[in-house]
Protein backbone atom coordinates (compact mmCIF):
# COMPACT_ATOMS: atom_id res chain seq x y z
CA UNK A 1 0.00 0.00 0.00
CA UNK A 2 1.41 3.43 -1.13
CA UNK A 3 2.15 5.94 1.57
CA UNK A 4 -0.20 8.97 1.49
CA UNK A 5 2.81 11.31 1.15
CA UNK A 6 3.98 9.69 -2.08
CA UNK A 7 0.49 9.69 -3.43
CA UNK A 8 0.12 13.44 -2.87
CA UNK A 9 3.62 14.16 -4.18
CA UNK A 10 2.97 12.13 -7.30
CA UNK A 11 -0.20 14.00 -8.03
CA UNK A 12 1.57 17.34 -7.54
CA UNK A 13 4.47 16.27 -9.73
CA UNK A 14 2.11 15.15 -12.45
CA UNK A 15 0.26 18.48 -12.27
CA UNK A 16 3.58 20.38 -12.45
CA UNK A 17 4.72 18.42 -15.45
CA UNK A 18 1.37 19.05 -17.10
CA UNK A 19 1.67 22.80 -16.48
CA UNK A 20 5.23 22.80 -17.75
CA UNK A 21 4.19 20.98 -20.92
CA UNK A 22 1.33 23.43 -21.43
CA UNK A 23 3.65 26.40 -20.87
CA UNK A 24 6.24 25.11 -23.37
CA UNK A 25 3.48 24.36 -25.86
CA UNK A 26 2.08 27.88 -25.59
CA UNK A 27 5.58 29.34 -25.93
CA UNK A 28 6.14 27.29 -29.05
CA UNK A 29 2.79 28.38 -30.48
CA UNK A 30 3.62 32.02 -29.73
CA UNK A 31 7.01 31.69 -31.45
CA UNK A 32 5.21 30.23 -34.45
CA UNK A 33 2.24 32.59 -34.45
CA UNK A 34 4.16 35.84 -33.91
CA UNK A 35 5.98 35.81 -37.29
CA UNK A 36 2.80 34.58 -38.97
CA UNK A 37 0.82 37.47 -37.52
CA UNK A 38 3.56 39.86 -38.67
CA UNK A 39 3.42 38.35 -42.16
CA UNK A 40 -0.34 38.90 -42.26
CA UNK A 41 0.18 42.52 -41.20
CA UNK A 42 2.79 43.12 -43.93
CA UNK A 43 0.65 41.38 -46.55
CA UNK A 44 -2.30 43.64 -45.67
CA UNK A 45 -0.05 46.71 -45.92
CA UNK A 46 1.16 45.64 -49.36
CA UNK A 47 -2.39 44.95 -50.47
CA UNK A 48 -3.31 48.46 -49.32
CA UNK A 49 -0.69 50.02 -51.58
CA UNK A 50 2.21 50.47 -49.15
CA UNK A 51 5.14 49.00 -51.12
CA UNK A 52 7.86 49.38 -48.51
CA UNK A 53 7.12 46.94 -45.62
CA UNK A 54 8.96 43.63 -45.77
CA UNK A 55 8.24 40.25 -44.19
CA UNK A 56 10.28 39.45 -41.04
CA UNK A 57 12.81 36.63 -41.25
CA UNK A 58 11.94 35.09 -37.89
CA UNK A 59 10.86 31.75 -36.50
CA UNK A 60 11.45 28.36 -37.99
CA UNK A 61 13.71 27.92 -41.04
CA UNK A 62 10.66 27.21 -43.19
CA UNK A 63 9.13 30.56 -42.19
CA UNK A 64 12.39 32.40 -42.84
CA UNK A 65 12.58 30.83 -46.30
CA UNK A 66 8.98 31.83 -46.97
CA UNK A 67 9.67 35.39 -45.79
CA UNK A 68 12.70 35.64 -48.10
CA UNK A 69 10.66 34.49 -51.11
CA UNK A 70 7.83 36.90 -50.28
CA UNK A 71 10.29 39.78 -49.84
CA UNK A 72 11.77 39.08 -53.27
CA UNK A 73 8.25 39.14 -54.74
CA UNK A 74 7.46 42.41 -52.96
CA UNK A 75 10.70 43.99 -54.23
CA UNK A 76 9.88 42.93 -57.81
CA UNK A 77 6.36 44.34 -57.45
CA UNK A 78 7.75 47.63 -56.11
CA UNK A 79 10.20 47.90 -59.02
CA UNK A 80 7.52 47.16 -61.61
CA UNK A 81 5.04 49.63 -60.11
CA UNK A 82 7.75 52.29 -59.91
CA UNK A 83 8.59 51.72 -63.58
CA UNK A 84 4.89 51.88 -64.48
CA UNK A 85 4.65 55.19 -62.64
CA UNK A 86 7.67 56.52 -64.53
CA UNK A 87 6.22 55.39 -67.87
CA UNK A 88 2.92 57.03 -67.02
CA UNK A 89 4.70 60.32 -66.29
CA UNK A 90 6.58 59.99 -69.59
CA UNK A 91 3.30 59.33 -71.40
CA UNK A 92 1.63 62.36 -69.83
CA UNK A 93 4.62 64.58 -70.66
CA UNK A 94 4.73 63.20 -74.20
CA UNK A 95 1.05 63.91 -74.85
CA UNK A 96 1.43 67.40 -73.39
CA UNK A 97 4.51 68.09 -75.54
CA UNK A 98 2.92 66.79 -78.72
CA UNK A 99 -0.20 68.85 -78.07
CA UNK A 100 1.87 71.97 -77.49
CA UNK A 101 4.13 71.42 -80.51
CA UNK A 102 1.14 70.96 -82.81
CA UNK A 103 -1.07 73.62 -81.25
CA UNK A 104 1.42 76.44 -81.89
CA UNK A 105 1.58 76.15 -85.72
CA UNK A 106 -2.10 75.18 -85.97
CA UNK A 107 -3.12 78.29 -84.02
CA UNK A 108 -1.02 80.44 -86.35
CA UNK A 109 -2.50 78.79 -89.44
CA UNK A 110 -6.03 79.33 -88.13
CA UNK A 111 -5.30 83.00 -87.43
CA UNK A 112 -3.85 83.72 -90.87
CA UNK A 113 -6.66 81.83 -92.63
CA UNK A 114 -9.26 83.90 -90.76
CA UNK A 115 -7.41 87.10 -91.64
CA UNK A 116 -7.34 86.11 -95.31
CA UNK A 117 -11.03 85.27 -95.21
CA UNK A 118 -11.83 88.64 -93.61
CA UNK A 119 -10.39 90.60 -96.55
CA UNK A 120 -6.62 90.21 -96.66
CA UNK A 121 -7.03 87.84 -99.59
CA UNK A 122 -7.91 90.85 -101.78
CA UNK A 123 -4.41 92.29 -101.25
CA UNK A 124 -2.09 90.13 -103.36
CA UNK A 125 1.09 91.14 -101.51
CA UNK A 126 -0.39 90.50 -98.05
CA UNK A 127 -2.09 87.31 -99.21
CA UNK A 128 1.15 86.00 -100.67
CA UNK A 129 3.06 86.73 -97.46
CA UNK A 130 0.39 85.09 -95.29
CA UNK A 131 0.20 82.01 -97.52
CA UNK A 132 3.98 81.60 -97.30
CA UNK A 133 3.74 81.69 -93.50
CA UNK A 134 0.94 79.11 -93.61
CA UNK A 135 3.12 76.92 -95.84
CA UNK A 136 6.01 77.09 -93.37
CA UNK A 137 3.78 76.17 -90.42
CA UNK A 138 2.31 73.30 -92.46
CA UNK A 139 5.80 72.04 -93.24
CA UNK A 140 6.60 72.16 -89.53
CA UNK A 141 3.54 70.05 -88.68
CA UNK A 142 4.49 67.53 -91.36
CA UNK A 143 8.04 67.35 -89.98
CA UNK A 144 6.75 66.71 -86.46
CA UNK A 145 4.37 63.99 -87.65
CA UNK A 146 7.11 62.36 -89.76
CA UNK A 147 9.49 62.33 -86.78
CA UNK A 148 6.77 60.92 -84.52
CA UNK A 149 6.13 58.11 -86.98
CA UNK A 150 9.86 57.40 -87.18
CA UNK A 151 10.13 57.26 -83.40
CA UNK A 152 7.08 55.03 -83.16
CA UNK A 153 8.71 52.60 -85.57
CA UNK A 154 12.09 52.70 -83.82
CA UNK A 155 10.58 52.27 -80.35
CA UNK A 156 8.52 49.27 -81.42
CA UNK A 157 9.56 45.79 -80.43
CA UNK A 158 12.58 44.89 -82.54
CA UNK A 159 12.70 47.74 -85.09
CA UNK A 160 13.33 46.34 -88.57
CA UNK A 161 16.58 47.45 -90.22
CA UNK A 162 17.55 46.94 -93.85
CA UNK A 163 21.04 45.66 -93.09
CA UNK A 164 23.65 45.49 -95.83
CA UNK A 165 27.42 45.80 -96.20
CA UNK A 166 28.37 49.45 -96.69
CA UNK A 167 31.18 51.99 -96.44
CA UNK A 168 30.41 54.31 -93.53
CA UNK A 169 33.02 56.87 -94.67
CA UNK A 170 31.42 57.11 -98.10
CA UNK A 171 28.00 57.70 -96.51
CA UNK A 172 29.39 60.32 -94.10
CA UNK A 173 31.00 62.27 -96.94
CA UNK A 174 27.83 62.10 -99.03
CA UNK A 175 25.68 63.50 -96.21
CA UNK A 176 28.25 66.16 -95.27
CA UNK A 177 28.39 67.48 -98.83
CA UNK A 178 24.69 68.29 -98.53
CA UNK A 179 25.59 70.79 -95.77
CA UNK A 180 28.31 72.64 -97.73
CA UNK A 181 26.00 75.35 -98.99
CA UNK A 182 24.46 76.01 -95.56
CA UNK A 183 27.94 76.25 -94.06
CA UNK A 184 29.05 78.69 -96.76
CA UNK A 185 25.99 80.86 -96.15
CA UNK A 186 26.94 81.10 -92.45
CA UNK A 187 30.69 81.30 -93.23
CA UNK A 188 31.26 78.09 -91.28
CA UNK A 189 34.18 75.82 -92.03
CA UNK A 190 33.21 72.16 -92.48
CA UNK A 191 36.06 69.72 -91.86
CA UNK A 192 35.97 65.99 -92.58
CA UNK A 193 38.40 63.45 -91.14
CA UNK A 194 37.30 60.08 -92.46
CA UNK A 195 39.28 56.87 -92.16
CA UNK A 196 38.76 54.73 -95.28
CA UNK A 197 37.48 52.17 -95.91
CA UNK A 198 35.01 51.92 -93.03
CA UNK A 199 33.18 48.69 -93.68
CA UNK A 200 30.05 48.13 -91.65
CA UNK A 201 26.86 46.11 -91.86
CA UNK A 202 24.03 48.55 -91.25
CA UNK A 203 20.93 50.31 -92.51
CA UNK A 204 22.22 52.97 -94.92
CA UNK A 205 19.11 55.17 -94.79
CA UNK A 206 18.90 55.12 -91.00
CA UNK A 207 22.61 55.84 -90.54
CA UNK A 208 22.31 58.69 -93.05
CA UNK A 209 19.64 60.10 -90.74
CA UNK A 210 22.12 59.92 -87.84
CA UNK A 211 24.70 61.98 -89.76
CA UNK A 212 22.02 64.37 -91.01
CA UNK A 213 20.49 65.09 -87.59
CA UNK A 214 23.85 65.56 -85.86
CA UNK A 215 25.25 67.84 -88.59
CA UNK A 216 21.98 69.79 -88.75
CA UNK A 217 22.20 70.51 -85.02
CA UNK A 218 25.85 71.49 -85.28
CA UNK A 219 25.28 73.91 -88.18
CA UNK A 220 22.09 75.29 -86.65
CA UNK A 221 23.60 76.20 -83.28
CA UNK A 222 27.04 77.39 -84.43
CA UNK A 223 27.29 81.15 -84.98
CA UNK A 224 28.77 82.67 -88.13
CA UNK A 225 32.51 82.25 -88.52
CA UNK A 226 32.61 79.05 -86.47
CA UNK A 227 33.45 75.52 -87.52
CA UNK A 228 31.86 72.08 -87.70
CA UNK A 229 33.81 68.84 -87.97
CA UNK A 230 32.88 65.25 -88.73
CA UNK A 231 35.38 62.50 -87.98
CA UNK A 232 35.30 58.74 -88.42
CA UNK A 233 37.96 56.42 -87.03
CA UNK A 234 38.31 52.76 -86.01
CA UNK A 235 37.87 51.95 -82.32
CA UNK A 236 38.36 48.41 -81.12
CA UNK A 237 36.30 46.19 -83.38
CA UNK A 238 33.98 49.02 -84.39
CA UNK A 239 33.89 52.65 -85.46
CA UNK A 240 33.80 55.96 -83.61
CA UNK A 241 31.91 58.84 -85.20
CA UNK A 242 32.33 62.34 -83.77
CA UNK A 243 30.50 65.53 -84.71
CA UNK A 244 31.95 68.64 -83.06
CA UNK A 245 31.14 72.33 -83.36
CA UNK A 246 32.18 75.68 -81.92
CA UNK A 247 28.62 76.66 -81.14
CA UNK A 248 26.82 77.75 -78.01
CA UNK A 249 27.31 74.42 -76.24
CA UNK A 250 24.95 72.61 -73.90
CA UNK A 251 24.89 73.42 -70.17
CA UNK A 252 26.22 70.42 -68.25
CA UNK A 253 22.99 70.04 -66.24
CA UNK A 254 21.07 69.46 -69.49
CA UNK A 255 23.40 66.86 -71.02
CA UNK A 256 21.74 63.80 -69.39
CA UNK A 257 18.34 64.72 -70.88
CA UNK A 258 19.08 65.96 -74.41
CA UNK A 259 18.16 62.60 -75.96
CA UNK A 260 14.65 62.70 -74.49
CA UNK A 261 11.73 63.33 -76.83
CA UNK A 262 10.89 67.05 -77.15
CA UNK A 263 13.51 68.04 -74.58
CA UNK A 264 14.91 71.47 -75.38
CA UNK A 265 17.68 73.39 -73.65
CA UNK A 266 16.29 76.69 -74.96
CA UNK A 267 12.69 76.17 -76.04
CA UNK A 268 12.20 79.56 -77.71
CA UNK A 269 15.49 79.38 -79.62
CA UNK A 270 14.90 75.79 -80.77
CA UNK A 271 11.44 76.52 -82.17
CA UNK A 272 12.71 79.71 -83.81
CA UNK A 273 15.30 77.60 -85.66
CA UNK A 274 12.72 75.06 -86.77
CA UNK A 275 13.66 72.02 -84.73
CA UNK A 276 11.03 69.44 -83.80
CA UNK A 277 12.74 68.41 -80.55
CA UNK A 278 12.82 64.80 -81.75
CA UNK A 279 16.03 64.66 -83.78
CA UNK A 280 18.42 63.52 -81.06
CA UNK A 281 15.94 60.99 -79.72
CA UNK A 282 15.71 59.50 -83.22
CA UNK A 283 19.51 59.39 -83.47
CA UNK A 284 19.77 57.55 -80.15
CA UNK A 285 17.22 54.91 -81.17
CA UNK A 286 18.88 54.31 -84.55
CA UNK A 287 22.32 53.95 -82.96
CA UNK A 288 21.00 51.57 -80.30
CA UNK A 289 19.17 49.52 -82.94
CA UNK A 290 22.60 49.00 -84.55
CA UNK A 291 24.01 47.82 -81.23
CA UNK A 292 25.88 51.09 -80.61
CA UNK A 293 25.90 53.98 -78.16
CA UNK A 294 25.91 57.78 -78.22
CA UNK A 295 26.89 60.46 -75.74
CA UNK A 296 27.38 64.23 -75.68
CA UNK A 297 29.94 66.41 -73.95
CA UNK A 298 31.21 69.98 -73.81
CA UNK A 299 34.96 69.93 -74.57
CA UNK A 300 36.88 72.83 -72.98
CA UNK A 301 36.95 75.86 -75.24
CA UNK A 302 34.57 74.31 -77.77
CA UNK A 303 30.86 73.94 -78.36
CA UNK A 304 29.37 70.44 -78.28
CA UNK A 305 30.83 67.05 -79.12
CA UNK A 306 28.65 64.08 -80.02
CA UNK A 307 30.32 60.67 -80.03
CA UNK A 308 28.71 57.64 -81.66
CA UNK A 309 30.18 54.15 -81.30
CA UNK A 310 29.06 51.42 -83.68
CA UNK A 311 30.12 47.79 -83.90
CA UNK A 312 31.79 46.83 -87.17
CA UNK A 313 29.35 44.03 -87.91
CA UNK A 314 25.87 43.06 -86.86
CA UNK A 315 24.19 39.72 -87.53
Amino acid sequence: MMHPFWGGAGAGLAAGIGLAVLWFRRRREQRLLKPLREMVRVARALAGGDLYPRFPKEGRPELQELAEALNATAATLEAKLTELGRLERVRIDFVANVSHELRTPLTSIKGFVETLRDGALKDPETAGRFLEIIRKHTDRIIAIVDDLLTLSHLEGSGPSLNLAEMDLAELAEEVAEGFRRRCEEKTLSLRLELKRPARLRGDRDRLAQVFTNLLDNAVKYTPEGGSVSLSLAPEGEGWRIQVADTGIGIPVEHLPRIFERFYRVDKARSREMGGTGLGLSIVKHIVQAHGGSIDASNPPGRGTLFTVRLPATRS
